[in-house]
Order: C-alpha cells, then structure tokens, then sequence
C-alpha cells in the first residue's frame, strides 16, 4: 500500500477536517487543522527484560532461557 490520507472527525473540537495519514494498512497519525489535536503511532520491540516484567504484572512465568526472541519485521517499524 502507498501512503494515503482522509478525514475524519476531530474527538476534540468534532471539526470534520482531521487528517489521517495511512502508512502500510496502519493508521500513523491524525491532525486537527483546527485546533491543533494530534495524535501519532510509533511500534517497536520491548526487551527480554521488558518481556518478562510485562508476563510478571501478568502473573505468567518469564520467558524460557532458550526462547528465542524474533526481531520484527521492517514493515512493522513505525514511527521514531
């Protein structure tokens, strides 16, 4: 998919000229040119380390020393 854009309504000022801009099938950020509302999306990978906090608060088991962690593919980067 190519980058696109269409409008939406504000949630702030429900203006109908906010502008979403698609990147790949995800939506990557919104702006209202009316008063100035943005929102953006940035996706990345957390860190075994992060991984195993997040399954704690969870009350599931850390990841297995041998678990092997797959980085994400470019088309999911987005964002910084």
């Amino acid at each position: 998919m190519s980058d696109s854009s269409d409008e939406t309504t504000c949630p702030n000022c429900l203006d109908d000229e906010m502008h979403r801009e698609n990147e790949d099938g995800w939506y990557t950020s919104v702006e209202c040119i009316e008063c100035g509302f943005y929102s953006t999306v940035e996706t990345g990978q957390m860190s075994r380390e992060d991984i195993d906090e997040a399954r704690e608060s969870r009350d599931l088991e850390p990841l297995a020393d041998d678990h092997v962690i797959e980085p994400i593919g470019e088309g999911l980067k987005i964002g910084r």
